[in-house]
């Protein structure tokens, strides 16, 4: 019985082949599709937040690793993902840092977020090199810290709550340049852009007679741009030539 099911399948692939050929067409071997990791830092930048606010925190320097791979059916277009994990540190801006008297706890600083995307992905082979980019959506999972600000020399005396924790919807592009070093493997160069677009919650308790709770939402956009150094496993298969 399995000696009917090979010979079948041998005669399936005997006759494709033959109708490539009878067309015109023939399989070649590709090797656009990928698997690799890649390790980098984050660019220090500002979060922009809608409306503007003093509160917005500024993304310092960081560190980004990261799994990705596409599959391209066709040497130009593809299929592609990415597992990124950031670790980076914040600093606050202080609308108040003239202001004596201040108590600020806890104060961490740390910020650590974890991106899982996919989304179209595009290729242009040349010999031994390719130029590469992408279009992913997905979703991020953020820890960082709650600060609390005590303005004890403001009256009446304010405390403010930043809570940073989020899980959010966010996009993600880049550009890569890819050398290949040998038929299986690759390095490249990647310029990489995550956008995260999270809800925060702003409480200040002001204390006055009496005390008054005011709550807001601040709606920032978390522009996260890196620069990394990938290792690239290469990925055979076989395409129709024109």
């Amino acid at each position: 019985m399995q000696g009917k099911f090979f010979r079948c399948l041998n005669l399936l692939v005997l006759l494709s082949g033959f109708s490539l050929r009878a067309f015109g067409q023939e399989e070649v071997e590709d090797r656009s599709s990928f698997a690799g990791l890649r390790f980098g830092i984050l660019i220090p930048n500002k979060s922009i937040y809608n409306p503007p606010q003093a509160e917005s925190p500024q993304l310092g320097g960081g560190v980004v690793l990261a799994g990705e791979g596409a599959w391209l059916p066709h040497r130009n277009f593809g299929l592609g993902g990415s597992l990124q994990y950031i670790s980076a540190v914040v600093e606050m801006p202080d609308p108040y840092s003239s202001v004596p008297g201040k108590v600020i706890f806890p104060d961490t600083n740390a910020w650590r977020s974890f991106t899982v995307s996919a989304g179209p992905y595009f290729s242009i082979p040349f010999t031994k090199f390719s130029i590469e980019t992408k279009l992913y959506a997905g979703y991020t999972f953020t820890r960082a810290y709650n600060k609390i600000i005590y303005y004890e020399a403001i009256k009446p005396s304010e405390e403010q709550r930043l809570m940073f924790n989020h899980n959010a919807f966010s996009l993600q592009s880049g550009l890569t340049f890819r050398l290949d070093i040998k038929p299986g493997l690759s390095v490249a160069a990647i310029y990489d852009h995550l956008l995260v677009f999270p809800t925060h919650k702003l409480e200040r308790v002001i204390d006055s007679n009496p005390s008054v709770t005011v709550n807001e939402k601040l709606s920032p956009v978390y522009h996260m741009p890196s620069l990394s150094l990938a290792f690239i496993i290469n990925i055979p298969h076989y395409v129709i030539s024109d």
